[in-house]
């Protein structure tokens, strides 16, 4: 079962998500549905047109931005790349993919939760089913997702707003001259604006956080419940780990991720590889570049911290996905090949070759299991070498 803390989390992330009108589906009846869908999406849609607009927007004014001879543009210009990476992101990851798969999303959740509460319900003990410990290892990073969302964009955003309009992509591009006539009342407005949109983003991106990676940590806790060397288990009992019962819950957990590679491989996985990515090296790119002066010491310190911030939050976020998918794959190979010993039968053996363990696909062509820890952060590295070079050389 996907335990009562990610399903507490769950539920913030949901009600959260229900006050800004940003997702098709609200929380439903854990029995039955986890999620359903709003009765009525019309504010929804809404949402999704204001945030396309500013997203248009800051896009087509990227090339004012690039052409700037403000003694910041360097800098400017970096934290209008991060702010088209988070629109882009939000955009293909977040409303775009709502729209059109939200009944896949919604499908794939809803029967992944109750596949692992019909297998807690069945071989769990009783202690466990009660008290909903069956605990998956990922809520301490839904809990640091979760908070560091809430302080960024309760706190983090509106300070650098309010210290530094002349370093904000979208007031930049279209509002300064307007905001210095009239004072900090247009500028704490233009914030709450910002706040709002920001905050919708992130909501996107937590949702589609909270709703696929819980399942795949769960699969990963069920996986180490059915190899035959666990002999006792403080969470499952014994006839879990009959072979006709692991057989069953091999293929079922097969189904279940040929289910979440249909609904993540096109676009989930590689936008948000390729996005992120590129959000931890520009980030890391205006803070190594960005030169604090006296003049500008307030407003540089504040974009290094919030730069620092979200560059850490990303590549956290980026290795914990990587080596969370990937143990999902080598542990499914590996409970596969446990049991492929003298004491099962032929017939069991034939069922257990046709069982493929598979890993979250990026794409038609690679899948998150070839990717490591050290991988990534050399990728991330070079690629912030390359953006300063390239940036430079501009400049």
């Amino acid at each position: 079962m996907i335990s009562k803390q990610a399903q507490t989390l769950t539920r913030q992330v949901l009600r959260l998500s229900s006050l800004f009108h940003c997702v098709p589906w609200e929380y439903g009846n854990p029995k039955t549905k986890f999620l359903i869908r709003k009765k009525s999406l019309t504010k929804f849609y809404v949402n999704c047109a204001i945030l396309s607009f500013h997203h248009i927007l800051l896009v087509s004014k990227y090339p004012v931005t690039l052409r700037d001879d403000n003694p910041l543009g360097f800098l400017r210009v970096i934290i209008h790349l991060v702010c088209i990476a988070v629109a882009i992101e939000t955009s293909f990851c977040g409303f775009i993919e709502f729209i059109w798969s939200k009944d896949a999303i919604m499908g794939l959740y809803n029967s992944s939760f109750l596949y692992h509460q019909s297998f807690s319900d069945k071989f769990c003990k009783s202690r466990i089913k009660k008290e909903g410990l069956f605990i998956c290892g990922f809520e301490p990073w839904m809990k640091l997702f979760l908070y560091s969302t809430i302080f960024l964009s309760t706190v983090g955003l509106p300070l650098f707003v309010l210290t530094a309009p002349h370093l904000n992509a979208f007031l930049t591009s279209y509002f300064i001259d307007y905001i210095e006539k009239e004072g900090n009342l247009a500028l704490i407005l233009f914030a709450l604006i910002h706040l709002w949109i920001y905050t919708c983003d992130v909501l996107m991106a937590l949702n589609s956080i909270f709703l696929l990676m819980p399942q795949i940590c769960q699969v990963i806790a069920v996986l180490g419940e059915i190899r035959p060397g666990k002999i006792r288990s403080k969470y499952t009992k014994s006839m879990t780990r009959n072979i006709q019962n692991v057989l069953k819950t091999l293929r079922n957990t097969q189904l279940l991720q040929r289910f979440s590679n249909l609904v993540t491989q096109q676009n989930f996985a590689p936008t948000t590889v390729t996005i992120v990515m590129g959000i931890c090296a520009s980030c890391n790119c205006a803070v190594i570049a960005a030169k604090i002066t006296e003049d500008n010491f307030t407003r540089v310190l504040t974009g290094k911290v919030l730069g620092t911030i979200v560059s850490f939050v990303c590549t956290v976020f980026i290795i914990v996905v990587c080596n969370v998918v990937g143990k999902a794959q080598i542990s499914m190979g590996s409970t596969i090949q446990s049991w492929k010993i003298k004491e099962t039968d032929a017939y069991c053996r034939k069922v257990l070759n046709s069982v493929r363990p598979e890993g979250v696909k990026i794409a038609d062509f690679t899948s998150f299991g070839r990717m490591t820890t050290v991988n990534v952060v050399f990728a991330i590295l070079r690629y912030t070498g390359r953006y300063m070079i390239s940036l430079k050389r501009k400049n």
